[in-house]
This record gives C-alpha cells, sequence and structure tokens, in this order.
C-alpha cells in the first residue's frame, strides 16, 4: 500500500500553510530590524533558508514616513526649562529663567571694584603684592600715604599683611591699610586698617589678620607718621595689562596714589596725587 505524504498542517485562520505564516512572520520581524540599518542592504533569509527580496531602508525614506507623526515644537520651551533647573547659582552668581521671553539671564556681581582687567591667583601661604618688572627700594615721605593695587582674580581670605624694611629709622613705625576700589579705578573706602609694624629695624615686618576679600581690585596701603624715615622695598616699572602696550607706554600709567598730611588712615580715601612707583606692601592668604 503506497505511503502518501501527511497533509501539511494549516493555519486555523485563513486556511493558509502553516509554514507559511512562520514564514511571514518572521519575514515581518527581519523587516523591521532592518528599518533600522541606514542606507545598507539588508538579507532577509527566511527560517528556510530560502532567500528573500533585499529590502533597502534609508534615513530620507525613515523621515518622510514619520512626517507629521511627531510634534517637535515644545522641544526648545523644554529643553530651556531642563537647563534653567540644572543651572547652579555659585557666590555672588544670580540665575533667572524668563519663561514668557525664553531667555536664561546669569548676573554675577562680586567684591573690588569694575575695572579688573586681570586676576593675581591668591593661593594659600602665598604672598600677593602689586605686579613690578624690578622692584626696587625708596625712602617713605613722613605723613604721606600712599597706596598700590592688587587684583584678585577669586575670593580669599588674608591672613597677612606686611613690607619688607630695607633700611630701619630710629623710632619710626609704618601703618598697614587695605582699600576697596572705587568706580573711578582709585582707592575708595576702608577696607582694613591693620595697626603698624615696627620700622626701626630691617626685615619683612607683618601684621596677622583675617579679611576676606572677593575678585576685583584693592589698594594696599603704608603710612609712616613719625621718627626718622625708614627705607621700603617698593613696586615699579609696573608690567602692563595687555601685550599690546610697550613699556614706554607706562609712563603717567596710575599705579600709585598718594595722600599727604594725614595721620591716619581716611575712609574714603581722599582726593589725591598719582604716580607709577610705591611702597610694595604684601598679603598672605590661609
Amino acid at each position: 500500500m503506497p505511503l502518501n505524504d501527511p497533509p501539511l498542517p494549516t493555519n486555523l485562520v485563513d486556511g493558509a500553510p502553516a509554514h507559511t505564516s512562520v514564514h511571514n512572520a518572521t519575514n515581518t520581524r527581519v523587516n523591521l530590524v532592518a528599518a533600522a540599518v541606514d542606507g545598507h542592504e539588508v538579507d532577509t533569509t527566511n527560517v528556510h533558508g530560502i532567500p528573500d527580496t533585499t529590502v533597502l531602508v534609508t534615513t530620507s525614506a525613515l523621515t518622510s514616513g514619520l512626517a507629521g507623526k511627531l510634534d517637535t515644537s515644545a522641544a526648545p520651551e523644554l529643553i530651556r526649562d531642563t537647563m534653567g533647573a540644572a543651572l547652579a547659582a555659585g557666590t555672588n552668581v544670580t540665575i533667572t529663567a524668563n519663561d514668557p521671553g525664553d531667555t536664561i539671564t546669569i548676573a554675577a556681581t562680586g567684591g573690588g571694584a569694575a575695572g579688573a582687567v586681570y586676576g593675581q591667583v591668591p593661593r594659600s601661604g602665598g604672598y600677593l603684592a602689586a605686579l613690578t618688572l624690578t622692584p626696587g627700594t625708596a625712602a617713605l615721605v613722613a605723613q604721606q600715604a600712599r597706596c598700590t593695587e592688587v587684583v584678585l582674580s577669586a575670593t580669599a581670605t588674608a591672613d597677612r599683611i606686611g613690607i619688607e624694611v630695607t633700611a630701619g629709622g630710629a623710632g619710626s613705625t609704618i601703618g598697614l591699610a587695605i582699600y576697596n576700589s572705587d568706580s573711578t579705578g582709585m582707592p575708595g573706602t576702608l577696607v582694613l586698617d591693620a595697626g603698624t609694624v615696627d620700622a626701626s629695624t630691617t626685615g619683612f615686618k607683618e601684621i596677622a589678620i583675617s579679611q576676606i576679600l572677593g575678585a576685583g581690585t584693592y589698594w594696599l596701603a603704608a603710612l609712616y607718621v613719625t621718627g626718622t624715615a625708614p627705607t621700603v622695598r617698593q613696586s615699579q616699572n609696573f608690567p602692563a595689562r595687555s601685550s599690546a602696550f610697550a613699556q614706554s607706554d607706562l609712563q603717567g600709567v596710575i599705579h600709585s596714589v598718594i595722600r599727604g598730611s594725614l595721620s591716619s588712615f581716611p575712609s574714603p580715601f581722599p582726593g589725591s596725587s598719582t604716580g607709577t612707583a610705591g611702597p610694595r606692601v604684601y598679603l598672605r592668604f590661609a
């Protein structure tokens, strides 16, 4: 009795052979994978090892297919809201998100005064003074306060203020102080009157302080009142604030501010004359 092949099972839904349904389902899954490949040919071989038609899917085809199906109009607003929430304000910094105006404003304020062009970096245990190309020495004038400027690049706490006496004066002392810089770039209000150091002998003389200074410009002042005039280290031939300036351009540039007929440090610093050299007062930072 001849043996006949048993009939192939059929799909209960559409009556098609079961292997055809499996084949079609497999092709559907493969074609979906192919849609994720940009500009590459994908061989969608079916489960029976019979190669199907090669499918080529491109970005342009996907884009055109999705056109009108995604609403991106809210994306800019979402980005601004995310940025506004993620930004963190630091010391003396404010962040303002203006939702109706679609803007984010970042503003900064700080100690010192406007006009800071460069900044010296305060380091723990390090000293700063007015920048100079060739330090020199000079005798102080009685009752004359002289200020030289420093520009701090960051907030820091000064724990020492000092001056180097290169030739002592009998019975003399030197007062040391810190001034803010005003809106015109000149010494303004008194930040700290640190007291006096003995100037009757040579050496580096300093006073312990604890003064927080924000980033910005400050003026360091020295005042000799009585006794024999001491000689101190001074800043002179100040470097230009821009490489575009030649040394000859520095003549007459204000780096030292002078006021006579004083017995103590006034606040604010009074109108005064200017110069290009001054006592080298140092700050040390904690």
